[in-house]
């Protein structure tokens, strides 16, 4: 561990590259300091890699506050992969209301790549409390960011996310983002979504949201026992 915590910086980016990828491997918590360092590195692989480290440590639910921000804070990486390896770091961790209240922040940005990477993080992370957020930014410009936020919002098993995902369902010029809808509503399986789902199911002019629609009919029929 010595050795590859000194590896980690050293100056050659493949050197460091190794190193990240080993403790990662590992999951030792007292590569944690060392890992949330390199997420600065100059060399995106580096960090990358080290935001998937952080993530992958024997005890993610105990990942300290300074880890934690770190990730979020590289939600604005300008590297496409690095943002998205924190949000899955991030999205990995149990459910904690500290990093949930960071990412709410950091979904406000102005940024979409930092929204869409915020909004994929937030899956699974949330409670009830962020539930008018999300509401708010189903209507997101960006159809990358509704996406991810349907699915927030299917994971939260909220009645009151319903409204919502029907809207999106029914009115999101996006074909992705109500395919993610119709997806969640199956998943929420309350009686008096069958007729919603089965219209679009019969009308989408979508052939996936179509499928994913008629799933959904199936799934919310066979829990609620309607026909």
């Amino acid at each position: 561990m010595t050795r590859l915590i000194r590896l980690a910086g050293d100056r050659d980016p493949e050197v460091r590259l190794t190193a990240v990828l080993a403790l990662g491997r590992i999951g030792a918590e007292e590569s944690a300091s060392t890992l949330r360092e390199r997420l600065q590195d100059n060399d995106s692989r580096v960090r990358q890699w080290s935001a998937w480290a952080l993530g992958n440590l024997n005890r993610p639910d105990a990942l300290p506050q300074e880890q934690a921000v770190s990730l979020v804070a590289r939600l604005g990486d300008p590297v496409q992969p690095v943002r998205l390896a924190a949000a899955q770091a991030l999205n990995e961790l149990d459910q904690d209301p500290g990093i949930a209240r960071w990412l709410l922040e950091a979904f406000q940005s102005q940024e979409s790549e930092m929204r869409k990477a915020a909004a994929r993080a937030l899956i699974g992370q949330v409670g009830s409390d962020a539930l008018p957020t999300l509401i708010r930014a189903s209507a997101d410009q960006d159809a990358e960011v509704r996406q991810a936020v349907v699915a927030a919002l299917g994971e939260l098993g909220d009645a009151r996310a319903i409204p919502p995902l029907l809207d999106r369902l029914a009115h999101d010029p996006a074909d992705s983002v109500r395919a993610e809808a119709a997806f969640r509503l199956g998943k929420i399986g309350t009686a008096d979504l069958v007729w919603p789902l089965r219209q679009a199911a019969m009308s989408d002019k979508d052939a996936q949201v179509r499928r994913w629609a008629a799933a959904a009919v199936e799934a919310v029929s066979s829990v609620s026992g309607s026909g």
